[in-house]
């Protein structure tokens, strides 16, 4: 099954993801983000936390298949593991 949780960046999607996640055993692609790790996340579980120079790097690899910038933080999804 396929569910997909749409709407406009830092609106809680990974929230309610995360939550539907403990409650019904869905798993979910763990996103990378170049901002800084908050002291309650943990590294590869809300993100994959990496530098600015390694998120172009995945961008020029094309390894990114979606991709925000938000107030100056980059945020997205690197499936390149699913081909």
């Amino acid at each position: 099954m396929l569910l997909a949780i749409a709407g406009p960046s830092t609106v809680g999607k990974d929230a309610v993801w995360m939550r539907l996640a403990e409650e019904l055993g869905f798993g979910r692609e763990v996103p990378f983000s170049t901002r800084a790790r908050r002291p309650n996340e943990i590294e590869g579980k809300e993100y994959h936390f990496i530098t600015i120079e390694q998120f172009r790097r995945m961008i020029q690899r094309q390894e990114v298949t979606s991709c925000d910038l938000v107030l100056g933080k980059y945020y997205g999804k690197n499936l390149s593991h699913l081909k």
